[in-house]
């Protein structure tokens, strides 16, 4: 060990880098790497995002907390990242960073590049034949995995831009565009990432990356493809193909078959029969599991769209244009809708609900879904009777159940309350399921919940996700929904407006002026025109009425749990059982904690709250407020558990006074 690095060491010794941000600060200050937070397995090994991750269970662990493009061209500050950090408040001058795992952005910005090595799909195989052919790799620094992998981290030369890259079956180059998951990470399985013993980045040195895997990297990037088109042909030579070249010539014929249309198993029947040949030309045998492993990569990167080595999407690729006679185009088929003059029941539809929180999109969605699953009106409107999925992400498990009841439970009515869709073969998933079903509409509630952006204001993802929404409406048959929170700027618009709003079919935008009278714009359809749709009011206890006038008339208050809707004073769908009888008004009940608005609790204490050194409030006094600044705006309430931690999480002290009442410290209601 050189001197630097025996001083460096000494020096971490003192420091518990077993704890992940105390890590994260080290690789920042002393390596000079960019770092991000990713979200952490928890205790039970689901993922602190909240999503199961159930189709793509790597996924846990590994995703950012925060935007992270900005830090592949800069390093965050110490203040950047501590802000970014999830972290829990002891007092009011006092906090404590929680776990979360570590990412290292490669590329330039950190001068890194990492070569991730997965035993599990053939990784140190393909290493293997690598170093056989050009030589073997120097001794740099190593992280493990808990999955019994490796990555080796590489110097990159200054002004060298190196791509991430896949260079075999379970080897791939992270360089630029990419990160890598770092000690003391944690793993669903309980385990860390660790430095490997005497390969730490303060124990041995980072070797600068060889030559021939540059090379390599930009064959792949580039022109590559066109050396690997023809390399299936060494398989059928008679001869044993020699080392190096045996998975990229296996690669090269189950390409081949993609190419071609052939179905995976059969691509797998005829590599085995090719496997078999070069076993009788003498050659190494490749096993079933490493087989089955190349057949698995090579049709995942041809049905993500990636080259394997044909002319698919090249210049100069034949393409066939058929050209269609306007006489021949037929007469347009009548309409048939979901929601009368709004949604119509047109598979591969895609409606995004954008508004305000707090404006009442979770409402309307479950109100609309519960009268599609009885086939009654909705806001004066018809609807189709079909089945649907409802993906109810932000209310927890209690209030999901007491609305689940309110909304009658109605047959046909499926509902999911873990979903995400950043990963094709999640979206895939829901897709499959709603064909099994037969449900002819997913609800998503909300968008943000299912698929986290990494920038919110990119167009260009913005633009990918909904064009992968789109896929899976038209996969699933079915009409999709989902919501979006617009920004706090509204005449910014949704977070990714233009990408977003463009790449819908139908844009509905929810707006909510002061008495709690919502109003239903058309922002874009192509089955109608822009603009007003119509006002309404929701009371809870009272349901849906539609605002003629400039007034809205209430319905009769509903005995039975479930959610009213009416239309000037009528219920939509059946009567309640005693025809002629009168509901008795009820005594206005809480806000349906299910629909709480993010960020409500700040507005409340911003406009209602005065923040004085010494002053106090009862606890009761000032939820109660909060309840009544909710009812006046239409929105919804938190619990008394949830608001008591968003006052700790805004910093407000609690104590007990001399009659044992708990007050909140430091700020006092305006008004009674």
């Amino acid at each position: 060990m050189s001197t630097g690095n025996a001083t460096a060491a000494s020096a971490q010794s003192q420091l518990p880098l077993d704890r992940p941000f105390v890590a994260a600060v080290h690789y920042l200050r002393q390596l000079g790497w960019s770092v991000v937070p990713l979200y952490a397995p928890g205790p039970d090994g689901r993922c602190q995002c909240g999503s199961a991750h159930a189709e793509d269970p790597r996924a846990v662990g590994r995703h950012p907390r925060c935007r992270w493009k900005p830090f592949q061209e800069r390093r965050p500050t110490f203040t950047e990242l501590s802000e970014r950090w999830p972290k829990r408040r002891l007092g009011p001058n006092c906090r404590t960073y929680l776990d979360a795992n570590v990412g290292v952005v490669t590329g330039p910005v950190s001068e890194l590049a990492v070569l991730d090595v997965d035993p599990r799909n053939g990784g140190d195989e393909s290493l293997r034949d690598l170093e056989n052919l050009f030589g073997p790799l120097p001794e740099t620094v190593r992280a493990l995995t808990p999955s019994g992998g490796s990555h080796l981290y590489f110097r990159l030369p200054d002004g060298l831009e190196l791509r991430s890259c896949v260079l075999g079956p379970g080897l791939e180059l992270k360089a630029l565009g990419s990160y890598v998951v770092a000690p003391p990470s944690f793993h669903p399985s309980g385990r860390r990432y660790q430095w490997e013993i005497g390969h730490a980045p303060w124990e041995h040195p980072l070797a600068e990356i060889p030559a021939w895997v540059v090379r390599l990297a930009l064959e792949r990037r580039g022109n590559g493809a066109g050396q690997n088109e023809r390399a299936y042909r060494r398989l059928f030579s008679g001869r044993p193909v020699p080392q190096g070249q045996r998975h990229v010539a296996i690669c090269s014929f189950v390409g081949l078959m993609a190419r071609q249309g052939l179905d995976e198993d059969a691509a797998f029947a005829l590599a085995r029969a090719a496997r078999d040949y070069l076993a009788e030309a003498g050659d190494h045998p490749v096993s079933d599991d490493e087989l089955r492993a190349m057949v698995d990569y090579v049709y995942g990167r041809h049905a993500a769209g990636g080259s394997l080595g044909g002319n698919s999407g090249q210049p100069g690729a034949a393409a066939t244009i058929t050209l269609i006679p306007a006489s021949e185009v037929p007469e347009p088929e009548p309409t048939a809708w979901l929601w009368e003059g709004e949604m119509p029941l047109e598979p591969g539809t895609l409606v995004l609900v954008v508004g305000q929180g707090g404006a009442g999109k979770t409402l309307l969605l479950r109100g609309l879904a519960t009268a599609i699953a009885e086939g009654r009106p909705f806001l004066g409107r018809r609807t189709a009777r079909v089945r649907l999925i409802f993906a109810d992400l932000e209310s927890p498990e209690d209030v999901h159940r007491r609305l689940a009841g309110e909304m009658g439970r109605p047959e046909g009515l499926y509902f999911v309350r873990e979903l995400s869709l950043r990963h094709e073969a999640e979206r895939e998933a829901l897709a499959r399921k709603a064909r099994e079903v037969g449900a002819r509409v997913i609800f998503v509630d909300t968008l943000q919940d299912a698929w986290p952006a990494d920038d919110e204001w990119s167009n260009e993802e913005a633009q990918r996700q909904m064009w992968a929404l789109r896929d899976m409406a038209r996969k699933a048959e079915a009409v999709v929904v989902v919501t979006w929170h617009l920004g706090k700027d509204a005449r910014r618009g949704a977070r990714g407006a233009s990408g977003r709003q463009d790449r819908a079919h139908i844009v509905l935008e929810l707006t909510v002026a002061e008495g709690g009278r919502r109003s239903l714009t058309r922002r874009k359809s192509k089955w109608g025109d822009r603009g007003f749709v119509l006002s309404y009011a929701y009371e809870p206890g009272r349901g849906f009425t539609v605002v003629r006038d400039g007034a809205a008339r209430p319905a009769p208050n509903v005995a039975a749990g479930k959610i009213p809707f009416a239309i000037d004073g009528r219920r939509d769908g059946p009567a309640p059982a005693d025809e002629g009888a009168v509901a008795e008004p009820a005594e206005p009940g809480p806000a349906l904690r299910g629909d709480a608005a993010p960020g409500a609790v700040e507005a409340f204490l911003e406009e209602r709250c005065s923040f004085e050194q010494g002053a106090r409030e009862d606890s009761a006094s000032l939820y109660e407020a909060y309840v009544r600044w909710c009812r006046e705006r239409g929105c919804a309430a938190v619990s008394r558990t949830a608001f008591g931690r968003a006052l700790t999480e805004a910093g407000i002290g609690k104590a007990k006074s001399h009659d044992g009442r708990i007050v909140r410290t430091g700020l006092r209601l305006k008004q009674r």
